[in-house]
């Protein structure tokens, strides 16, 4: 319309150019991501939002292999870093628990012979609070009013606990790795369990299913190859 105005308003002697607007030119968008990738995943797995992800990819359907492998680093980077924290909390633990026995081991029950170190140790060993300001003889109260008592039990970090860690902290994800993909590979197990009861009959109906859906996705369908024919 704004065209239309710009060249009657000429046409009758007036100045149509005072109505032209400024084109600001639009840049082709530029996809910041390949496809498959990882970069493209793990930047999926921080995207909180619809416009984020349309950012990241260009557009893509949220059922797609990247977004469901992005949706799986973001649990699994949950996973990672509460793993972590607890591995450094045990490990941690596990120190102190070597310190303070050796303290008995080497001093015995002598509360006498123990060093301001020797008490922090024990006292951390049994999780009792304290702070940098107490006295010597406020640590040895406070060990005395625990020692007769069983200390907390050190959970120690296991090679399980190691293999979660590991296994957290993958970054070759891909669909086989979701909750998709786990469901996937229960149901194939499911059907094996169940193959074991089927009569012959039902297991001729699996066997032709299956060959359906392979001549399915092999076949090339008629109109694509019309389609392909005229491209050319």
């Amino acid at each position: 319309m704004r065209i239309f105005r710009v060249i009657c308003s000429s046409e009758y002697g007036y100045d149509g150019s005072a109505l032209k607007d400024q084109t600001t030119v639009v840049e082709p968008l530029k996809i910041v991501t390949v496809e498959n990738s990882l970069e493209r995943r793990l930047i999926l797995s921080k995207a909180s939002t619809h416009g984020k992800k349309f950012c990241a990819t260009g557009g893509i359907h949220l059922t797609s292999d990247d977004v469901l492998v992005g949706a799986e680093y973001s649990i699994r980077e949950k996973d990672k870093e509460r793993l972590t924290k607890e591995k450094a909390r045990r490990m941690k633990l596990t120190t102190v628990e070597a310190k303070a026995k050796l303290v008995l081991e080497t001093k015995g029950d002598d509360i006498t012979k123990y060093s301001v170190p020797d008490l922090d140790a024990l006292l951390s060993w049994y999780q009792v609070p304290k702070n940098n300001k107490m006295l010597r003889n406020e640590k040895q109260q406070k060990w005395e009013s625990v020692r007769g008592q069983q200390p907390p039990v050190c959970e120690r970090w296991t090679d399980d606990d190691e293999n979660a860690l590991k296994e957290a902290s993958r970054t070759d994800l891909d669909i086989g790795d979701t909750a998709l993909g786990r469901l996937k590979k229960r149901k194939k197990k499911e059907l094996v369990r169940t193959v074991k009861d089927m009569t012959e009959e039902e297991w001729s109906e699996v066997i032709a299913a299956r060959s359906l859906a392979t001549l399915a996705t092999t076949t090339v369908m008629p109109e694509a190859a019309t389609n392909d024919t005229n491209d050319e």
